[in-house]
């Protein structure tokens, strides 16, 4: 896994955890 890739899936985990999904 490639570091781009890692923080596309870190992103998208903290942006799930602002919005409160």
């Amino acid at each position: 896994m490639n570091t781009k890739t890692w923080m596309c899936l870190i992103c998208g985990w903290i942006y799930d955890e602002a919005v409160g999904v």
